[in-house]
């Protein structure tokens, strides 16, 4: 305002550089001068528009975790957050909290920036199940040289260390006692357990003279006599 001219340099995103209130669109921040004429006489003025990128959100993948376990978020796209709910959430303002639900809860990420652009929001959603359990059988006892089996119930697969034999029953002949270790898992969620098998030695026949000296093999015949021989 002040005159009865006007003249806008740059003359770039104004909708007309020759009025006195142009609309101004530039693409980056950009500063206007305008020359204000009336009756011979002009002054200048300049006019500053910031221009700051447009806030666009972003946020982890969508997730699935066991009943008790934690997963970490991750948000982007601006300078501060809010989330909502704030049920498990380590922090409710950093853009990545550790999240840590009962039940399957959807989180938004509220996404602002200083700079006057509108907020953005996106959405993640962390799926809970329910924790494994998994349970194995009593303790078998074997005799040295034999099988023994062992199971385990609870998971969809299992893995038996040592050894890594994989499936739901176990047949090892260890030679010495042997604890084994069981893994189960269920898609994302796993368990371990314990179970023994226990090796106990064959006994040994061992025939000897009074001065323990090994004696060979002896053929005795028994007569029905009287004397009972």
């Amino acid at each position: 305002s002040g005159g009865t001219s006007y003249s806008w340099t740059p003359a770039t995103g104004l909708s007309n550089n020759a009025i006195a209130n142009p609309v101004a669109s530039p693409t980056a921040t950009t500063q206007y001068t305008v020359t204000v004429g009336s009756n011979g006489c002009f002054a200048n003025d300049t006019v500053t528009i910031f221009v700051v990128p447009f806030l666009n959100a972003t946020v982890s993948a969508n997730t699935t975790i066991c009943s008790g376990f934690s997963t970490q978020l991750t948000s982007g796209g601006g300078t501060s957050y809010q989330w909502i709910p704030v049920t498990g959430l380590s922090s409710a303002v950093v853009f990545n909290p550790v999240a840590s639900p009962s039940v399957t809860t959807t989180y938004s990420v509220i996404v602002s920036a200083t700079g006057g652009c509108p907020n953005d929001t996106a959405i993640v959603t962390v799926t809970v199940v329910p924790a494994l359990n998994v349970l194995v059988s009593p303790n078998d006892t074997i005799c040295a040289g034999q099988q023994g089996t062992v199971y385990a119930s609870g998971a969809a697969n299992y893995n038996w260390q040592p050894g890594g034999t994989t499936g739901d029953t176990l047949h090892a002949s260890p030679s010495v006692t042997q604890t084994y270790t069981v893994i189960g898992s269920s898609g994302s969620c796993s368990d371990t357990n314990t179970v023994n098998i226990i090796v106990v030695q064959q006994p040994v026949a061992d025939f000897t003279s009074g001065t323990q000296t090994e004696l060979g093999n002896y053929q005795v015949c028994f007569t029905n006599t009287s004397q009972g021989y």
